[in-house]
C-alpha cells in the first residue's frame, strides 16, 4: 500500500509492508535515510507550528473587528451613504473612538450621580428647614 503525503512542494511516499517494514521515497524515487526524515519531519513540525500561528493570528483579527463593529452598532455608528439609509452598515471605528465614547458616558453617569447626591442632601436640608420652622 502507497501512501502520499503531500506538504507544499516536497512528497514523500511511503511504502507500508506488513510486520510494520517501511520503504520511504522522495518525490525523486529515492529512499530516505533516518536523517533525511527527521529533517524532513523537522520541517513538517515548524510549517504546522507556523500555520497554527496565522490561523491564531486571523481568529483574533477577524474577533476584533467583529467587536469593533458591534460597538459601531450600540453608538450608531454607520457608513454614510448618499444613496440609501435604509441599508446602513456599520462601520469599523478605532479602539480610540470607541474608549473615549465609553469615557464620556461614564462621565455622564457621574455627572448624574452628582446631581442624585445632591438632590438627596437638598430634600434632606427642606425637611430639616420645616422641622425647625414648624417647631418656631
Amino acid at each position: 500500500m502507497w501512501q502520499i503525503i503531500n506538504n507544499d512542494e516536497r512528497k514523500i511516499k511511503c511504502k507500508i509492508r506488513s510486520k510494520q517494514k517501511i520503504s520511504i521515497k522522495n518525490n525523486k524515487g529515492e529512499k530516505m535515510t533516518k536523517a533525511q526524515l527527521m529533517t524532513a519531519n523537522a520541517q513538517l513540525v515548524k510549517d504546522c507550528a507556523e500555520l497554527q500561528v496565522q490561523l491564531s493570528d486571523a481568529k483574533r483579527t477577524s474577533n476584533n473587528e467583529y467587536i469593533r463593529k458591534e460597538f459601531a452598532k450600540a453608538f450608531r455608528w454607520y457608513k454614510s451613504s448618499p444613496y440609501s439609509s435604509s441599508d446602513r452598515e456599520p462601520r469599523t471605528p478605532s479602539w480610540s473612538e470607541i474608549f473615549t465614547k465609553v469615557g464620556k458616558l461614564l462621565g455622564h453617569i457621574d455627572d448624574e450621580n452628582r446631581l442624585l447626591n445632591i438632590e438627596t442632601t437638598l430634600e434632606h436640608f427642606n425637611a430639616q428647614l420645616q422641622k425647625l420652622t414648624k417647631k418656631e
